[in-house]
């Protein structure tokens, strides 16, 4: 089942693939590239990627990786939106920020490792365990979010086919 950070980093490696062929190619694959390009840039202004940076950084198969400051307030930003939209208050608001700050600097409960081929995000998130845990009822609430999208579909699609040796 693909997750929204999993649809998030496809973009990123599709991206990545694109500017990556090479310079010399032909008139075709250089046109191709423009395009693509022109398409991807169209696509990326229509996602909420501060949901999908958010859905990423709470994703535990990437907490390893670390945001610049700017980013991450933005992901903080985000999360508290979401979390006045689910009903939460300034008091939690404030635990839920805490928390956040927890986890990204691995601190208990969220310095145990992810492994991919046991658990699932939200197992991972299910055995954090504390009172009143603001941010693993946020991580499951957004990683609860599956794309049911063609478009996605063929987001992989297309990524298969750029990754795989031919």
């Amino acid at each position: 089942m693909q997750l929204l950070a999993d649809v998030f980093l496809a973009l990123i490696q599709m991206a990545t693939a694109i500017k990556a062929l090479p310079t010399e190619s032909t008139e075709e694959l250089k046109e191709f590239q423009q395009k693509y390009i022109q398409f991807h840039n169209n696509k990326w202004k229509q996602f909420d990627y501060e949901l999908y940076l958010l859905t990423y950084f709470l994703h535990p198969k990437f907490h390893k990786k670390r945001f610049i400051p700017k980013t991450y307030q933005l992901i903080q930003r985000k999360a508290l939106a979401l979390w006045s939209k689910m009903g939460g208050g300034s008091k939690s608001a404030f635990t839920l920020t805490v928390q956040m700050n927890n986890y990204d600097d691995f601190k208990s409960p969220y310095n145990f490792p992810y492994i991919d081929e046991l658990q699932t995000p939200q197992s991972w998130w299910l055995g954090c365990k504390q009172s009143n845990h603001y941010l693993q009822e946020l991580a499951l609430y957004i990683l609860s979010i599956v794309p049911h999208s063609a478009s996605c579909e063929r987001i992989f699609s297309v990524l298969n086919w750029f990754t795989q040796k031919r």
